[in-house]
């Protein structure tokens, strides 16, 4: 049997066994121009890292925005824009503890996420501040798809992502605590909601599928 595990993923950035508690960060690749989801460190602006775009590039226009779109087309928007809100969820994610105050962390998480992940990340990211750590770095995502969003407002995406340049660290001093690996499989599930977004519900670690 296919052994999986699901992670609390907000303690995926900062607990000291990577691996071994599915800690892990992302970002996106960067190769072929593709940009990067980094760690902001102390002192990043308040008002927040930029998050990636809702609309995916090539995203119809003009009088082409009025004509219905084909199967084939709105499969592939949808998985372009899933793919785009599961490297905002990072982004929020990995920043924070460092970009915004507590007061606006449950907002900050709404607009990329809903339960079990949203309230896993609020709970761990209040321990990680009272203990002083922090994440750093930049992962590689490798997203693919097995199976088709076909229209519905719930997806599954797995990504093979790539954490052997990031970690956690203590923030005082930036000493390094984790690092992570360079291949996990991850099954990633994700919601679209009333507003047309979608975000990220619930992540397993595929621990026994190598990728």
């Amino acid at each position: 049997m296919l052994k999986t595990r699901v992670i609390p993923v907000a303690a995926a950035v900062l607990a000291p066994m990577l691996f071994a508690s599915g800690n892990w960060l992302i970002g996106s690749s960067d190769e072929g121009g593709e940009p990067s989801v980094h760690v902001n460190q102390a002192g990043a602006s308040p008002s927040g890292p930029s998050l990636p775009s809702s609309l995916p590039s090539g995203s119809p226009s003009g009088s082409r925005r009025n004509a219905p779109m084909s199967p084939a087309e709105r499969e592939a928007a949808d998985r372009a824009a899933v793919e785009v809100a599961w490297a905002s969820f990072w982004t929020v994610h990995l920043n924070l503890e460092g970009a915004y105050p507590p007061a606006q962390w449950h907002a900050r998480g709404a607009e990329v996420a809903v339960d079990p992940i949203k309230a896993q990340v609020l709970r761990t990211s209040a321990a990680d501040l009272r203990d002083g750590v922090v994440g750093y770095g930049a992962v590689v995502p490798r997203p693919y798809w097995q199976q088709p969003i076909a229209g519905k407002t719930s997806a599954v995406m797995r990504d093979c992502q790539d954490a052997s340049r990031a970690g956690s660290m203590i923030q005082k001093t930036g000493q390094k605590l984790t690092v992570g690996v360079a291949r996990s499989n991850i099954r990633a599930h994700f919601v679209k909601g009333g507003d047309g977004k979608w975000r990220v519900r619930q992540i397993e670690y595929l621990l026994d599928e190598g990728c």
